[in-house]
């Protein structure tokens, strides 16, 4: 149990302190529109029958504010679909269309449910009444994700993907970075950078990775980072392991979506 324990605090050690926890909450403003103005300007009409014209300038507001609410439900099925949407997470893997990637549970290999994954991001149980659209919505205005974790029946093996929103243009390199600092700040944990310039290719994208010896409570094991970003999102896969080859068995788990 205690291996148990230390195993699954290295994993949620992923320290993704690149935003600083610093959301950019500006959408969620952007829900009024241009109904006042797009009102202004029909009653501009120059009509002559002031109450025809009075009764036009609502018509058109109504207009407005039905394409108005139009707008926003085909924007929000834009943000659920066309940019970033969550994975999605099976008894047996994980795949992200927005990633290009793919995870089959290798065996031996469990994998946490979507339940679980909510509780991590403080989603409660009222999110599993969602439909998907709505669900996919939450994922979006949430600054980190949890998108999938897989562990081993030994408990020696474990591999988490999460997604950080960014701020501005920040590329893999400037994350990796970032995230070295915070891994840093961990006091727990002693880490010994072990290589932070290899390019790695999961899927069909190039990942950086950043290699670690972690030690803590007299265990030692070892903790790689995979980072890509993607518009505004940075994925980043944790794997910890005692051994090569439980390394490599999760790492060959991963293929092109």
């Amino acid at each position: 149990m205690k291996r148990k324990v230390l195993f699954m605090t290295l994993a949620m050690a992923v320290v993704l302190t690149a935003c600083g926890g610093k959301a950019d909450k500006e959408a969620s403003n952007n829900a009024d529109t241009n109904v006042s103005e797009d009102a202004g300007a029909a009653g501009d009409t120059g009509a002559e029958d002031t109450d025809a014209a009075d009764d036009t300038e609502a018509a058109t507001a109504d207009e407005a504010g039905a394409a108005d609410t139009e707008a926003e439900a085909e924007g929000g099925e834009e943000a659920a679909a066309g940019k970033y949407a969550k994975g999605s997470v099976t008894e047996t893997g994980w795949e992200s269309e927005f990633f290009g990637l793919r995870y089959t549970a290798p065996e031996g290999m469990g994998m946490s449910t979507e339940e679980e994954l909510n509780d991590l991001m403080g989603l409660g149980q009222e999110v599993l009444s969602d439909d998907f659209s709505e669900l996919q919505l939450k994922y979006a205005e949430l600054t980190s994700v949890y998108e999938m974790m897989s562990v081993s029946d030994d408990q020696t093996t474990n591999v988490v993907v999460t997604v950080e929103k960014v701020m501005g243009k920040m590329d893999a390199s400037q994350y990796v970075s970032a995230l070295e600092k915070g891994l840093e700040q961990v006091s727990a944990i002693s880490y010994t950078l072990i290589s932070d310039d290899e390019t790695i290719k999961l899927g069909n994208a190039d990942y950086i990775k950043v290699s670690y010896q972690a030690e803590a409570s007299g265990v030692t094991m070892y903790q790689d980072y995979y980072v890509r970003v993607v518009d505004d999102r940075a994925v980043a896969i944790t794997l910890t392991y005692m051994d090569e080859s439980g390394r490599d068995n999760v790492l060959n788990a991963f293929t092109a979506y």
